[in-house]
């Protein structure tokens, strides 16, 4: 896929170009950009992520990479309390907002 080619390139203007591609038909498309805005960590990728969420609640593999996508970013989520419902397994949200990855 060539939008996994965007990972090995470090410029701004990836993150707006990217963001649309969480709305895709395609979940690996999905997973893909979330991965590339994780990689970012632009805050510009931050509510696009969470505005995502909800609308994957039934698709387990992209829940997981939107959630793994906002740890690594380092992205804190405001309402964690709606998003608590949608965690996948592995994940938690500290006290402080931020999605972490158990080990």
């Amino acid at each position: 896929m060539l939008l996994t080619h965007l990972l090995d390139h470090d410029d701004p203007r990836i993150v707006a170009a990217v963001i649309p591609f969480l709305d895709d038909p395609a979940d690996d498309v999905k997973i893909a950009a979330s991965k590339i805005l994780a990689k970012s960590k632009s805050e510009a990728a931050r509510q696009p992520l969470l505005d995502a969420i909800p609308k994957e609640k039934d698709h387990k593999r992209v829940l997981a990479a939107l959630f793994e996508a906002l740890a690594t970013a380092a992205f804190k989520v405001d309402s964690a309390e709606q998003l608590l419902p949608l965690l996948p397994e592995g994940f938690a949200i500290s006290k402080e907002g931020l999605v972490q990855a158990r080990s």
